[in-house]
């Protein structure tokens, strides 16, 4: 190898090492939060209690591959995503509650009370993921 050859490496694991430490620090401190601030608030905690479902992986990969803007979109969107879906999903909640009267199946009533916030952020986080492919993949061919 010569002398430009170990440069671009040095720099390059520089790079990806800034990249994932930030992105770290992200995941890290949403988890904190959601086990601590937020632990009462269903998505928040739902998701923390499952590791956000691995999606840390699908962001180490992207950095490992130099998609850098595709790391921040997934990581960002999960913040966002966690937030809408916490809302909106209780949004439709209150709006189904609205319909358990007294004598209602106690099934349907279980249905109707229920938080689906966790599809909204399970659907917002996969249209990140395929987003930031395309994006850092559509960057591989403009390089």
């Amino acid at each position: 190898m010569n002398r430009d050859e170990i440069e671009y490496f040095k720099k390059s694991f520089m790079t990806k090492t800034i990249h994932l430490v930030i992105n770290a620090f992200i995941f890290l401190a949403i988890y904190l939060l959601s086990k601590t601030t937020f632990q009462f608030i269903y998505l928040f905690e739902w998701t923390a209690r499952r590791y956000y479902f691995f999606i840390w992986i699908i962001v180490i990969i992207f950095i490992i591959r130099e998609y850098f803007k595709s790391a921040y979109i997934v990581t960002l969107t999960n913040i966002f995503a966690l937030f809408f879906g916490h809302f909106f999903g209780q949004y439709i909640r209150n709006i189904r509650m609205k319909q358990i009267v007294p004598g209602i199946d106690p099934e349907i009533a279980y249905q109707l009370s229920r938080n689906d916030g966790w599809w909204i952020w399970i659907v917002l986080v996969l249209l990140s993921i395929i987003i930031g492919y395309y994006i850092g993949r559509k960057n591989d061919y403009i390089d």
